[in-house]
């Protein structure tokens, strides 16, 4: 994850969208880029999709502290830029938290009783802990930094640390879930079932984390179109506006074409135009 010497100063209506699909390369969609399935009616496709797309917004969040890191302006230019970007550092290892708990604590059980065989679900968790230490590490970091000594070096360094490991886990968990077709009938009734219920253990976290970093990292443009998450536009709306302001600007933007940070067309497709300046890295 090396980057060039250059700094980029620049406005949200000219930040490509490279900046927050990259470094890391977010994870093609089951059924549409991604083959591995012939059934499109079963719900292992569903539950892969499904978790490609919150994936996919946990690597756009991470590639966005990546980039930024290093540019954020200084307390003498902008007295919250740094509080806040620390915040959403924070917000960030709060939601792969939660997500990687439920995940443990009920999902991976469940899906291992209904193939029946022991052990089924072992290496995501081994590699769950492969990157825990290292998001630790930044949540620490993005607690109990100081934002006089901040130092955007360093939290591109951590992330280096633990970023290649963490990827390989989402796009393996997506595959192993796309593969679980063969263990439960025609169309997936029970894996339906076991979805619903992790995906309720999951929104049931903590608001103040989860509504910001969903919303702001969230994007029902790619390859195609997706309605994820599935929520009402004014529960994006009311749904810490405060804070969402301030995780908007991180993300450059990127929400639901619905919620407030982009705008629309006539047509209901989303504005190339994003409001509000934006210093970023180099893409």
């Amino acid at each position: 994850m090396a980057s060039s010497e250059t700094t980029t100063t620049t406005t949200r209506s000219q930040a490509p969208r490279a900046w927050f699909e990259s470094p890391l390369a977010l994870i093609p969609t089951p059924g549409i880029r991604a083959p591995g399935t012939t059934n499109t009616n079963h719900s292992a496709l569903m539950m892969a999709q499904e978790m490609s797309y919150a994936h996919n917004g946990m690597l756009r969040a991470l590639n966005s502290i990546w980039q930024q890191a290093p540019f954020i302006p200084s307390l003498a230019d902008d007295p919250v830029a740094i509080p806040d970007f620390l915040r959403y550092i924070g917000f960030f290892t709060g939601w792969l938290d939660e997500h990687h708990h439920a995940e443990e604590e009920y999902f991976f059980p469940q899906v291992e009783r209904l193939t029946g065989v022991e052990g089924f679900m072992e290496e995501l968790v081994t590699q769950h802990h492969s990157f825990t230490p290292g998001l630790e590490q930044l949540r620490e970091y993005a607690a109990e930094t100081k934002p006089e000594v901040y130092d955007g070096r360093t939290v591109r360094a951590i992330v280096d640390a633990f970023a290649e490991p963490l990827r390989k886990h989402l796009v393996e968990e997506v595959q192993i879930l796309l593969g679980l077709e063969k263990y439960d009938g025609p169309t997936g009734p029970n894996l339906k079932k076991i979805y619903a219920v992790v995906d309720a253990k999951m929104r049931s976290g903590s608001k103040d984390v989860l509504y910001p970093m969903v919303a702001t990292s969230s994007d029902t443009t790619y390859e195609g179109g997706n309605d994820w998450p599935p929520a009402p536009s004014f529960v994006w709306w009311m749904g810490n506006a405060m804070e969402m302001s301030k995780q908007v600007k991180f993300m450059g933007g990127l929400t639901r074409n619905n919620t407030p940070g982009r705008k629309q067309n006539k047509d209901g497709t989303p504005d190339s135009e994003m409001q509000d300046d934006l210093t970023i890295g180099p893409t």
